[in-house]
C-alpha cells in the first residue's frame, strides 16, 4: 500500500469516517484516539507496550 493511500485510511479513521481498521503494531505507536474501544491482537505481540499502547 502505497504511503499516500495509508495516510488516506488513517485520516479517516481518525476523523470517524471510517469506523474499522486493520494495521500492523506500528500504526497505533503514539497515537490516542479516544473512541476507540476495541483493539483485536492477532498473534503473540512483539512486546508488552504493544498491549499497554
Amino acid at each position: 500500500m502505497s504511503e499516500k493511500s495509508k495516510q488516506k485510511c488513517w485520516d479517516k479513521f481518525t476523523s470517524g469516517k471510517l469506523q474499522i481498521i486493520c494495521a500492523t503494531d506500528a500504526a497505533g505507536m503514539g497515537c490516542s484516539i479516544p473512541d476507540v474501544k476495541y483493539s483485536v491482537i492477532f498473534g503473540l505481540p512483539s512486546s508488552l507496550s504493544v498491549i499497554i499502547q
